[in-house]
């Protein structure tokens, strides 16, 4: 939540300079000490346009320095400081876990225009939360910033507000400018919500979610999504998250065993690494290139779309989702022979490559795959029947509880009827089969 977000709900507290014995914030005195009112939050509080030095509770504090050169101290909680005009220093604190849950409190640390210095402040409790968390790690913003930033958490160094320097001592995060931006990540684990424009982002080490389009405005979670931008996101190193929320964005996996997902439509593309991928094209048209590696891709098939999906090295596999706007007991046909899926009565036509596996799903389709000389596997969920000819290889055909037909072909092959009169054809291993042949 941002500074402004949050006056809407709470009158800021504004402050006249005033003595606190015995506060200091980074070797200084403090001539401002944020009352400590309220359990969990205490009220958004606002300096003079003076240099103050501002200490703040152990609670979650909302504090903006408005002019001046301050000095401002979160402390402990959940905090989100603004250093306003001028050369800030800003220290987010130590943050400490929270039961029951398995998370902890994290900063949102906004510089604003000046040659400031951001201290996140070294979390152990951030080094072990789970994917779903991660909006909880510290995290410098410029989401108001007037134009593009340049940031580099590597370097600990940030341009386009001003000159800052930012210390990173662990898993921290990194919010863009509704600006193009080119943002560089750490050897920890990042979050980088890029934001708005047509951003370049790359990850480094560590494992990473990049989140393209998305800024800190919900303070959790991933963040809202923003205007859409072209952005190319890069996880590097390390088993990355990369999403994108629209626009014509490319997000590319690295060495290790990357999730990429798409979520709505695009003419992007999503591109695996050497690893052990997952790639989601939630709505289409979205480019997949999976890649080296025994890679996992699943598409959302829509009416009249035309794309192509290319499982590249190593044993891939196709999960098909039929959209709502199918209607019940559309014909599909997966042709392994032509690389291509065809639906009947729709423009939708898939070009793949180099895919072994498929698995369909969805509107009670009526399911016709057509294999070759390798190793196949085919299955279906919520399907009215199949028609699967496997024509050679090792195959794995699955049934449905409609009426199936499973002809194996050459090979040693294994099916599955399920419940319905099946007929199993050159099968080797057959269960549930009432008639084979």
């Amino acid at each position: 939540m941002t500074l402004a977000a949050a006056a809407l709900l709470t009158p800021a507290l504004v402050a006249a300079p005033a003595a606190a014995a015995d506060e200091t914030c980074d070797g200084r005195a403090a001539t401002i000490v944020v009352p400590s009112y309220g359990h969990l939050r205490t009220a958004p509080f606002t300096g003079t346009p003076g240099d103050d030095v501002i200490v703040g509770t152990p609670r979650n504090d909302m504090i903006d320095g408005a002019g001046g050169n301050d000095v401002i101290c979160g402390l402990e909680g959940a905090d989100v400081l603004a250093g306003g005009a001028g050369d800030d220093r800003l220290f987010g604190g130590l943050d400490g876990a929270y039961f029951p849950d398995d998370d902890y409190y994290a900063d949102v640390v906004a510089p604003g225009p000046g040659d400031d210095h951001v201290d996140l402040g070294a979390d152990p409790d951030a080094q072990d939360i789970y994917f779903a968390d991660f909006g909880h790690l510290d995290r410098v913003s410029y989401e108001g910033a007037t134009g593009p930033v340049l940031v580099d958490l590597n370097a600990g160094t940030a341009t386009g507000e001003g000159s800052d320097t930012i210390v990173v001592g662990g898993p921290a995060g990194v919010v863009g400018s509704a600006f193009d931006d080119r943002i560089t990540g750490s050897a920890y684990d990042d979050l980088v919500q890029s934001g708005a424009g047509d951003d370049v982002v790359d990850g480094l080490g560590g494992r990473d979610v990049i989140a393209v389009d998305t800024t800190s405005a919900d303070e959790r979670g991933l963040g809202i999504v923003g205007p859409e931008g072209d952005d190319v996101a890069n996880g590097g190193s390390g088993r990355d998250t990369l999403v994108s929320h629209g626009g014509t964005d490319v997000l590319a996996g690295g060495a290790d065993n990357d999730f990429l997902h798409a979520s709505v439509a695009s003419d992007g593309l999503l591109r695996g690494g050497t690893g052990d991928d997952r790639l989601e094209a939630r709505a289409a048209p979205v480019v997949v290139s999976a890649g080296a590696g025994d890679d996992e891709i699943g598409y959302v098939v829509r009416p009249g779309v035309r794309n192509e999906i290319d499982g590249d090295g190593g044993r891939d596999s196709l999960s098909l989702h039929l959209a709502a706007d199918f209607a019940k007991g559309t014909r599909v046909r997966v042709d392994r022979p032509r690389d291509r899926i065809r639906l009947t009565g729709s423009r939708t036509r898939i070009r793949y490559h180099q895919v072994e596996e498929f698995f369909g799903k969805g509107r009670r389709a009526r399911w016709t795959f057509v294999g070759t000389r390798a190793d196949e596997r085919f299955a279906t969920k919520q399907a009215r029947w199949v028609r699967a000819f496997g024509r050679g290889g090792d195959d794995d055909l699955l049934g449905t509880t409609g009426r199936d037909l499973l002809d194996g072909g050459p090979g040693r092959d294994r099916a599955y009827g399920d419940k319905g009169r099946d007929t199993c054809v050159s099968i080797e291993r057959a269960a549930d089969c009432e008639v084979r042949r």
